[in-house]
């Protein structure tokens, strides 16, 4: 692999965000690479579709980045930390059909035009249910399946699973391209795993990483809060140490989740710096 293609460096972007002078910032603040996410009939469906995927392509060449994986979105999704109230995913019953087919309609789309090998997803909360809870695994196995003979993997995000669910999960679908995309953050923000006891466990099924720093709920709150990269607690560079001596030579994607501005502009910058000198030290 040639050293501009080891760790490559990148944001996640959300498609419903885009202007071209975005790639812009992007390409000037170093990066060659993106995480794709927000993909809706506004690029899935006809002609609109297709001119907004033109664009989107040709600003991507014009600044040299390059699409390395897609992150399903459900628009009528409801992120409530109340699991009664959450619909995120596919895990439920009621939306899982059309979650599925969305799901397909977006892989498609990112094979077709940008040959988008990892699909990245939070699947939802997990079913206590034990028959529930296999129902759900053979529906994604067939998905699954589908992405294989597209030449896809299928990555869990890191949420709130721990590393055992994820793995049981994994275990029973039994395929070669299922994996994890790790976003440390995340395993703090919903109080699960330790990030390195993850990578411990599960580092070799990791495919993909979210650069995001984040500090586990205290006094009561139902979740953590996320940090600019390197203020929080997940040990970030230790993280990527070890996952680094496990193999993963994947992209590395800036995540953060405040709202578009300076202050976001600013710790993306401050993140890309972290990470270069991160990825110096790794391949020292």
């Amino acid at each position: 692999m040639e050293n501009g293609k080891i760790l490559p460096l990148g944001t996640l972007f959300r498609l419903t965000q885009f202007k071209p002078d975005r790639f812009a910032f992007l390409h000037e603040a170093g990066m060659n690479a993106c995480q794709l996410c927000g993909i809706d009939d506004n690029y899935l469906s006809g002609a609109t579709g297709a001119e907004n995927t033109k664009r989107l392509a040709e600003a991507m060449e014009r600044y040299e980045i390059t699409p390395v994986s897609l992150f399903f979105s459900f628009p009528t999704q409801n992120w409530s930390p109340d699991r009664a109230l959450n619909t995120v995913g596919m895990t439920r019953p009621s939306v899982r059909a059309n979650r599925f087919a969305s799901a397909a309609r977006q892989m498609n789309w990112g094979r077709k035009y940008f040959h988008i090998r990892s699909l990245v997803c939070h699947v939802g909360f997990l079913p206590d249910d034990e028959a529930e809870f296999v129902n759900f695994i053979d529906d994604l196995r067939e998905f699954c399946k589908l992405a294989q003979e597209n030449g896809q993997d299928f990555l869990f995000e890191t949420g709130p699973e721990t590393d055992r669910e994820i793995k049981k999960c994994i275990d029973m679908l039994g395929l070669d391209n299922v994996g994890v995309n790790l976003d440390p953050a995340n395993l703090l923000i919903y109080d699960k795993t330790e990030p390195l006891d993850f990578v411990e466990t599960l580092g070799s099924y990791v495919r993909g990483v979210h650069c995001k720093d984040a500090r586990r709920p205290v006094g009561g709150a139902a979740m953590g809060k996320e940090t600019p990269l390197g203020k929080g607690d997940t040990k970030f560079s230790e993280v990527m140490e070890k996952l680094y001596r496990k193999g993963y030579r994947g992209p590395l994607i800036i995540e953060r989740e405040i709202p578009p501005g300076p202050e976001q502009d600013a710790d993306i910058r401050s993140a890309m710096d972290y990470l270069r000198g991160l990825r110096t030290d790794l391949m020292r």
